[in-house]
């Protein structure tokens, strides 16, 4: 179930960021380093963009959902007026690892666009990470071009949603 997190969730789901971050720093993958600033986490949290998604009750991962363009992205990059969601900062925590689960939020999410009115998803990908791409090139996301984005090479990916 894909659920709108308020406040008192805020430091439950920066958390998972938290742990996915510092996991990816043990491996050497240079993608949230540093970790997104708790304080813009917040404020994510207050427009209404981010969310949680449960399982039994149990919190199983964490995504925003911008509707439209993140800050951080070139002027030059996805400038129509398509119906979108952003997809940034996914992340499911560790212990649930190799369960699927990313999958499954992924799906949810991609339902609840179709119901919504949602015509495409769209995301980046830190180059230096390949196993990103092809997870995601897996779920159906094709590689729209490489650009920077704040200093680190990164693939835009984007999805249409079927009506």
């Amino acid at each position: 179930m894909m659920i709108q997190a308020i406040e008192k969730d805020i430091d439950r789901l920066y958390g998972i960021i938290e742990e996915c971050s510092e996991w990816l720093q043990s491996k050497g993958v240079q993608q949230w380093n540093p970790v997104y600033p708790k304080k813009l986490f917040f404020k994510d949290v207050e427009r209404g963009a981010v969310f949680y998604f449960t399982d039994d009750n149990e919190i199983i991962g964490t995504a925003t959902l911008f509707g439209e363009k993140p800050f951080y992205y070139p002027k030059e990059v996805w400038n129509d007026e398509a119906k979108v969601w952003y997809l940034c900062r996914f992340a499911v925590p560790r212990s649930l690892k190799d369960k699927k689960v990313g999958k499954k939020i992924i799906d949810e999410i991609e339902n609840q666009a179709k119901q919504r009115g949602i015509e495409w998803i769209r995301m980046d990908v830190v180059k230096a990470n390949p196993f990103l791409e092809s997870y995601y090139s897996n779920l159906g996301y094709k590689r729209v071009s490489e650009v920077m984005l704040k200093e680190t090479p990164s693939i835009l990916m984007q999805k249409q949603i079927e009506k």
